[in-house]
């Protein structure tokens, strides 16, 4: 039959899924669940009272059971490039201070201006970069003060499971070589203001998923729109992966001939300088 709500009874519910005979299972709430019973005429089912002897009614379904509208691909890739534009436009100005960050730590301090006028009278563009040991030294000090993660328990109850989140979370870290991934992050957040997990699960080996923690440019991640400075209140973020011509025709052999025609107009407006940076129009 589907997923219904009972009603809420010592400040928690519980969710239940019920058979078409009536029989069925509850959700555990509370460290407790119940027994589901069919009712003699078959018409519904109740739920046994618990140890301390309280119980609840079986309310409405979860869901309407309305199947949504399924998107096709053309329609999704143009909700994915809207949400895009809105999310790149938004930050423009903040990646372009990150992008001139990044340009000083790398050395290159001089407009294209001034290099231009200093070429053409024969004269050197001096630099002398007093950023990149500064950063390298907090680089440093951040390698060799690394700390691992800990959970400390609130109550009691929660040593036991303190303790085994502290093995889970230092086997997945040790996994995945955290520690030189933390740098990277570390590293970007001192020249351009912030920078970016990814966290996913990978079921290349096991069906249930291993943790995978890695490092990701902040420079291919877009955020939408949000005002909390934590950004609780993020609406959506846009991942930025950037394949070649060959390993796009090979993840989607079904689109290749639409990769190639698309990749030719790009080359075309490239060619014609429509297209000047990532920033830029369509």
């Amino acid at each position: 039959m589907g997923l219904f709500k009972t009603s809420r009874e010592k400040r928690h519910f519980h969710i239940v899924y019920l058979r078409k005979d009536y029989t069925g299972e509850c959700s555990t709430d509370k460290k407790h669940s119940h027994l589901i019973e069919p009712l003699e005429d078959g018409s519904g089912a109740v739920l046994l009272p618990s140890e301390d002897g309280h119980s609840h009614f079986i309310e409405g379904p979860l869901s309407t059971g309305e199947k949504k509208k399924v998107k096709d691909d053309n329609e999704l890739v143009k909700e994915v490039k809207e949400l895009f534009k809105t999310a790149r436009d938004g930050e423009s100005e903040s990646r372009k201070a990150a992008e001139e960050s990044e340009k000083m730590i790398n050395g290159e301090q001089w407009e294209d201006a001034d290099r231009s006028s200093l070429k053409a009278a024969n004269r050197a563009c001096l630099t002398i970069n007093e950023i990149e040991p500064k950063i390298d030294l907090l680089s440093g000090y951040q390698r060799q003060n690394r700390q691992d993660l800990r959970f400390l328990p609130v109550e009691e109850g929660d040593a036991v499971v303190a303790e085994i989140l502290n093995v889970v979370v230092k086997n997945i870290c040790d996994s995945t070589d955290m520690e030189y991934e933390e740098t990277e992050v570390f590293e970007d957040v001192l020249i351009t203001g912030r920078g970016m997990w990814h966290v996913y699960l990978d079921r290349d080996e096991n069906l249930e998923g291993d943790v995978k923690v890695e490092y990701w440019p902040q420079k291919d991640v877009y955020f939408g729109p949000f005002s909390r400075k934590d950004q609780q209140d993020l609406e959506y973020l846009c991942k930025v992966k950037w394949f070649s011509k060959a390993k796009l025709e090979q993840l989607f052999p079904e689109k290749a001939k639409d990769l190639r025609a698309e990749l030719e107009v790009l080359q075309k407006l490239d060619e014609q300088g429509f297209i000047h940076d990532e920033q830029s129009g369509d």
